[in-house]
């Protein structure tokens, strides 16, 4: 039976292509990566990937042939490269927040290490994986995503859902579990309008991506991303970067003072891995008492959230609706193709096996895609809108 690809050390993401400073659009794939490193299982590494639960949901879980589509999809689209995550989803799920789940927990809500890797690493393989391989991952992808107007991140999916209904061969992803509800208060921060979680996406690129054929119905289908997901996160992170020009745009002495730096950083914190930021939420939010020594920083803190939420609140049509609805909107799209129209996978026997075709599917799905992304770019992107960061800003992740 196939199983992951036993390395030393690797870069846990890499650039597909010609490396370039910036651009518009970003291709991305965190499912169909294939290497495991020693480096976190250690003397174990062998007797764990000889295990037949981890080779089968290895086989299961890995988006067999997205990274073919991403490559056909950049090329269509006039990019240099795409980016690809090369450490194996059954090791860790970089499209879930980070942190480990135990047996039981639903699939919706699931974190980066589940079962079976979750119980058959030790606590220091555990933290190895989300400081020294998800966090990477994470500001690769951040340096990317700056000044990017759309971004595609690419999956596969098998052919059917567990009660057997088939599945189109192509469907496009905008909504999550977070919509309608309030979950985006808890899993991101209060301020995040729970009204954006109704698309992550420009609704004009969605539906002339669906007229050229490349949704098939996927804007309808049933499955919704859980806000865990890259492509939530993403849309988070660009709001806030939205938010927060326009805040410094108004109150430019602002942009200099640590209280409001401090905020903002917290807030742009979408995969909730600063300890600092922590510290602060849980002072914001949940009434925790201030490290000591730190009372009056984490006072100033207060002040310049209510500062920020108070504007948000009075300028909320011109702020949220302006966002929600304005074609200028950054854009992140999951682009969804069946398994079996490019590899015919079967996890119990361990088979797995390229379709002959597989190139020209994944051709096709690019041609019919990539039309629509360049004309919404030429029509409403004639520069970037979202201010780079900083350069005394930290390094984002998201």
């Amino acid at each position: 039976m196939l199983k992951p690809e036993l390395v030393n050390d690797l870069e846990p993401i890499e650039v597909v292509g010609e490396a370039q400073a910036q651009e518009r659009i970003c291709v991305f794939t965190i499912h169909d990566g294939s290497q495991v490193p020693r480096r976190v299982l250690g003397d174990d590494a062998e007797r764990i990937l000889d295990r037949a639960d981890v080779r089968q949901t290895y086989l299961r879980e890995r988006d067999w042939g997205a990274d073919l589509v991403a490559a056909q999809l950049a090329g269509e689209l006039g990019l240099a490269s795409h980016l690809r995550v090369r450490l194996a989803r059954v090791l860790l799920d970089y499209g879930r927040f980070p942190g480990v789940s135990e047996n039981g927990e639903p699939y919706e809500e699931r974190k980066s290490i589940y079962p079976p890797i979750a119980g058959l690493l030790p606590r220091i393989a555990r933290h190895r994986l989300i400081t020294d391989y998800f966090d990477r991952i994470s500001r690769c992808l951040a340096a990317r995503l700056t000044g990017a107007q759309v971004t595609l991140a690419v999956h596969t999916y098998d052919a059917a859902e567990t009660r057997g209904a088939d599945r189109p061969e192509v469907r496009l992803l905008r909504r999550t579990l977070s919509f309608p509800c309030q979950a985006t208060g808890e899993a991101f921060d209060r301020l995040f309008p729970p009204v954006l979680c109704a698309s992550t996406c420009n609704k004009s690129l969605m539906f002339q991506t669906v007229l050229n054929g490349a949704g098939n119905g996927g804007d309808v289908a049933p499955y919704l991303m859980p806000h865990g997901s890259v492509e939530m996160r993403v849309q988070v992170w660009f709001f806030f970067r939205f938010l927060r020009a326009r805040f410094t745009d108004r109150h430019p002495a602002t942009a200099a003072q640590p209280a409001f730096q401090r905020v903002w950083a917290m807030l742009l914190d979408v995969t909730r891995r600063s300890s600092d930021c922590e510290l602060l939420r849980g002072y914001l939010h949940d009434y925790r008492e201030a490290p000591a020594g730190q009372e009056a920083l984490f006072a100033g803190a207060q002040l310049a959230y209510d500062e920020i939420a108070d504007f948000l609140r009075a300028n909320e049509s011109e702020l949220v609706d302006g966002y929600r609805f304005s074609t200028e909107r950054p854009s992140c799209i999951g682009v969804e193709v069946r398994k079996d129209l490019l590899y015919d996978v079967d996890p119990e026997a361990g088979h797995v096996r390229p379709r002959r075709d597989a190139a020209d599917v994944a051709r096709d799905v690019a041609r019919q895609l990539a039309p629509a992304v360049r004309d919404h770019l030429e029509a409403y992107f004639p520069h970037p809108v979202i201010p780079a960061a900083p350069a005394a800003e930290p390094a984002l992740m998201v």
